[in-house]
């Protein structure tokens, strides 16, 4: 059997995993025109309750989003 302790360092690896995964996600710059990875990504919630992702280019520093995220 698992301790306690086994689950909360398996916890916390998986909580790594999916902070590590966020960080490659890619959305569209308007200003440089093409495909770029987004810089510290956020999910947000709009208006209507769909998920979005928030970040910046980080080439240009412009704000990106990505809905459906």
């Amino acid at each position: 059997m698992r301790s306690v302790l086994d689950w909360l360092a398996l916890y916390r690896f998986v909580g790594n995993l999916m902070t590590n995964q966020m960080a490659a996600i890619q959305g569209y710059c308007m200003k440089c025109k093409t495909k770029r990875e987004m810089k510290d990504p956020k999910q947000v919630t709009m208006k209507n309750g769909k998920k979005a992702l928030s970040g910046t280019c980080e080439v240009c520093g412009t704000k990106m989003f990505k809905i459906g995220g």
